[in-house]
């Protein structure tokens, strides 16, 4: 085995997936364009349910499914984000304690 080069490139899937698991989402949208094997276990499903379920808590979440879609919860994490950035806000849904997110600027019926 070579001793030049990164360590973490000799490091097995699961443990580099381990490593991501401490990573922001920016900074694992960065590892992307590291390699397709560092894009493939970057875009794994568990780190993004993961990130979603520390911005939503949880509770507000399916669990993830062995039936899904690959990439979903990614998708799902970029999407969430856009409505942040667009200006949605949480709200209060009467009769319930607990917050739910609303979008603030949602169409009006017609």
């Amino acid at each position: 085995m070579s001793t030049t080069g990164a360590l973490i490139l000799r490091l097995s899937d699961d443990l580099v997936l381990h490593v991501f698991s401490f990573l922001r989402a920016e900074m694992l949208a960065r590892v992307c364009a590291l390699s397709r094997r560092m894009c493939a276990i970057a875009s794994e499903d568990l780190l993004w349910y993961g990130l979603l379920c520390e911005e939503l808590g949880h509770g507000r979440l399916p669990g993830p499914s062995m039936s899904h879609v690959v990439g979903e919860w990614r998708r799902r994490w970029i999407a969430w984000r856009r409505l942040e950035v667009v200006g949605c806000e949480t709200r209060s849904v009467q009769g319930e304690e607990e917050e739910v997110p609303q979008a603030s600027h949602a169409p009006s019926p017609s």
